[in-house]
């Protein structure tokens, strides 16, 4: 249930970086390249960090009762 929480928060901090990048865009404000770098670095980290092991730790023992031939 731990792991489950902290992959809900986890997409909550990736729905809110989506959410100010839109906000930006809404009031007219076109990120820079240097602030665009930082958001898309800032994406990566959170999704290749904290939100891809989550995934694996779930699909991997189901994957690995799947015997195929």
């Amino acid at each position: 249930m731990k792991r489950f929480k902290n992959y809900l928060y986890n997409m909550t901090k990736l729905q809110e970086l989506y959410e100010t990048r839109e906000k930006l865009q809404s009031l007219g404000i076109e990120p820079n390249a240097d602030l665009e770098k930082q958001l898309a670095a800032l994406e990566e980290e959170i999704i290749k960090n904290e939100i891809v092991p989550i995934i694996t730790d779930t699909v991997e023992p189901v994957l690995k009762q799947v015997k195929r031939e």
